[in-house]
């Protein structure tokens, strides 16, 4: 992961397929891991955020594991803006 931007109101990171895979499935052992009454206040943000931000994350990885003229998994890269809205979800 490499931050290429960072001001006020946004972060923009440059993140490989790997490491989109490792949030993801993260996200996933968070959902499915702790208990819905205690989750909000353990994580600090809601479950359905969560499940969002996976279905995003999830979204991006198969359009690049779909990609035609995908020759080397190794360099797959993702560069992602986390506007002001965004990072208030988190």
């Amino acid at each position: 992961m490499q931050l290429l931007k960072n001001d006020l109101t946004s972060a923009e990171v440059r993140l490989s397929i790997d490491e989109l895979l490792t949030i993801h499935q993260s996200l996933n052992e968070v959902c499915n891991g702790i208990d819905l009454f205690e989750f909000q206040t353990r994580i600090g943000v809601s479950r359905e955020k969560v499940l969002h931000l996976m279905k995003i994350i999830g979204q991006i990885i198969n359009k690049i594991e779909k990609c035609p003229k995908r020759t080397r998994k190794h360099e797959d890269m993702v560069i992602w803006t986390f506007d002001c809205q965004f990072l208030l979800l988190l």
